[in-house]
């Protein structure tokens, strides 16, 4: 019989834990551990802009990730509770490792490694494998260091713009310049601003008359412009001489001496007659005789050497429409334009003469017939009036305005006009294209539309002054 000892020999004496049991650690090593925030999943550094139709990815808990403009690269917001960096790669879920716990906040990946797409995915979200890309343009809002700032793409910072006034615009502090600085308180230029002065010193004539051109191309002053004068270059003179048989044209010379028509072209006996100067043509003599209810134009030469009178002859004869008035008679191009009671008349002792056309305008005023383009002008019944020389009836342009003078310009398309106070240009319907006034309250006369500007008469310095033609319209 064996003796009991203090203590069995063959039994195991008990540990305070099991020699074979695994001693459990405090974490798994491999389980995953979920994060706070995706590792691994690029953020968007931006909200998504009206451009960008894709949802933006926002991580779990709303912080959003700056962009470092330095690499490309996202860097997170330190954050003490996260997981160390070098210990975050093995913390990423695989297909084969999703924590099981409902409660537990999961990270679904993007796409699987296989390359097999998620029917979940958001479509056009950057995989992890891809860079964010830039924006093209900056919001109106990045996140950076918790402050909200107008972020330039440069990383700048951008204030906001301030409304620009009309009174900065100008950079004087002021209202809004102009575009012309020359303007009074109307809209004209001022002519001293635009004006040559005194460009023409020796012109002849009243300043109260009409600016021309004279036969021998000079500018002049005259009082009658385009008008058929009644006395020819040699000094003699149209008249009415009384007879037995009624009035009868002569031909004077400076000297008193006259001779009658009469001799030359007797009249009818049957009714009185008579006989109405109208003017030279050179050396012809122009007249309008009525007897009874006849109104016929003649004509009669005259030798300047011996003063005797020859070859008078019958331009034009009608009835009382073609008669002349006190409007006068007007040059033409070899001949003479007269404006009838009714009709207008051209008359030339070389052949042609011939009754134009009805006449609408009972007072015919400031006739102007040199023109370039067949055109003559007047004022007719208080309208300013363009038509063509050869129908002077047939209106083209017919406006109403007050005036001191005009002329037509060079191209034929518009007036130049004087008011007095102001000079204008003005188109065939009436509009003011541009205006000078006078800022001196010099009163403003006659004007003519040269190829080199307007040339106009100052009437209170008597100057005759030129808008160059670089000022017009």
């Amino acid at each position: 019989t064996p003796v009991p000892t203090d203590e069995p020999t063959e039994t195991p004496v008990p540990t305070d834990e099991p020699t074979g049991t695994p001693v459990p650690t405090e974490e798994p090593t491999e389980t995953p551990v979920p994060t706070d925030e995706p590792t691994e999943t690029p953020v968007p550094t931006e909200e998504p802009t009206e451009e960008d139709d894709s949802p933006g990815i926002v991580p779990i808990d709303g912080t959003f990730a700056t962009t470092d403009e330095d690499d490309g690269s996202d860097t997170v917001p330190e954050d003490p509770t996260q997981i160390p960096e070098d210990e975050q790669a093995t913390a990423v879920p695989t297909d084969d490792e999703v924590p099981t716990d409902p409660d537990d906040n999961v990270i679904e990946p993007i796409g699987s490694e296989d390359g097999e797409d998620n029917s979940d995915d958001q479509s056009g979200e950057p995989t992890p494998e891809q860079d964010v890309e830039e924006p093209a343009e900056p919001t109106e809002e990045t996140i950076e260091g918790g402050d909200n700032q107008i972020q330039e793409a440069d990383g700048s910072e951008e204030t906001p713009e301030e409304e620009v006034t009309p009174e900065d615009e100008t950079g004087i502090g002021g209202t809004e310049e102009t575009e012309d600085d020359n303007l009074d308180e109307n809209g004209d230029q001022s002519l001293s601003d635009v004006a040559v002065t005194e460009q023409f010193s020796a012109v002849s004539g009243d300043p109260s008359g009409r600016l021309a051109i004279s036969s021998n191309g000079d500018l002049v002053l005259t009082s009658n412009l385009d008008v058929v004068s009644t006395v020819n270059g040699d000094g003699l003179s149209l008249e009415q001489t009384e007879s037995e048989r009624g009035v009868y044209l002569a031909i004077c010379d400076q000297s008193g001496t006259c001779r009658s028509v009469e001799s030359v072209d007797p009249a009818d006996p049957s009714d009185p007659v008579v006989d109405t100067p109208i003017g030279w043509v050179t050396n012809t003599a122009i007249y309008e005789r009525i007897q009874g209810d006849t109104v016929t134009y003649k004509s009669v030469s005259v030798d300047t050497g011996s003063f005797e009178l020859f070859g008078s002859q019958e331009l034009v004869s009608s009835g009382r429409d073609i008669e002349s008035t006190s409007n006068g008679a007007f040059l033409a191009t070899d001949g003479i334009l007269i404006p009838g009671v009714e009709s207008w008349v051209f008359l030339s002792p070389d052949g042609g003469s011939q009754v134009l056309g009805s006449n609408p305008f009972s007072q015919i005023t400031m006739v102007r017939t040199g023109h370039a383009n067949s055109q003559i002008t007047y004022v007719g019944d208080g309208q300013l009036v363009m038509a063509d020389i050869g129908d002077p009836g047939n209106v083209r342009a017919a406006i109403s305005i007050s005036l001191v003078d005009y002329d037509l310009a060079p191209s034929g398309d518009r007036f130049v006009v004087s008011t007095g106070s102001d000079i204008q240009i003005i188109d065939f319907q009436g509009n003011v294209l541009d205006s000078f006034a006078s800022d001196n309250g010099s009163p403003l006369g006659s004007v003519l539309w040269l190829t080199s500007g307007i040339a106009y008469v100052d009437q209170g310095t008597g100057s005759i002054n030129l808008i160059p033609v670089e000022e017009l319209p």
